[in-house]
């Protein structure tokens, strides 16, 4: 093998060590003017200040219900990935198995993974950046974004 190869060879081996990695995140931002209550199940980690650990209930059938104010947010799934290339939020990335949002005007339910996955390309609830213009996310494959509007 010649010196231009190894350098190649040496090259691409640095580029996939150091830029395979990332984060998967799924997040519901409540931008309505009112406040939503969603229901997960499993219940979601609720970080204590304070604590050293926070810990999840290990129970597969722990509920948690939170009010969410309006213009803010919460993460519903973020992991982190060893290969990102064309790696967009899966079933398998999801920590939840139910989602409940409840609006004073509407109720959304996804009862599986994959009506959680449905929710980032439904029109009622999916980023729209021409609409949704006083927010500037990240929406990509690996950035998932559920919108709650007025």
């Amino acid at each position: 093998m010649n010196r231009n190869t190894r350098q190649i060879i040496f090259i691409f081996l640095l580029f996939c060590l150091t830029s395979c990695e990332g984060f998967k995140v799924l997040v519901l931002y409540n931008d309505s003017d009112n406040d939503i209550i969603i229901t997960t199940k499993p219940a979601l980690t609720k970080f204590q200040y304070g604590n050293i650990t926070n810990h999840l209930d290990s129970s597969i059938y722990s509920i948690s219900t939170t009010i969410l104010k309006p213009d803010s947010e919460i993460v519903l799934t973020a992991i982190f990935t060893g290969m990102i290339f064309n790696s967009k939020i899966k079933e398998k990335d999801i920590k939840i198995e139910y989602l409940k949002i409840q609006t004073m005007s509407d109720t959304i339910e996804a009862k599986s993974k994959s009506d959680i996955i449905k929710l980032l390309n439904n029109n009622k609830t999916k980023y729209k950046r021409k609409l949704d213009k006083t927010k500037k996310l990240i929406n990509s494959k690996n950035f998932g974004n559920i919108i709650i509007r007025k």
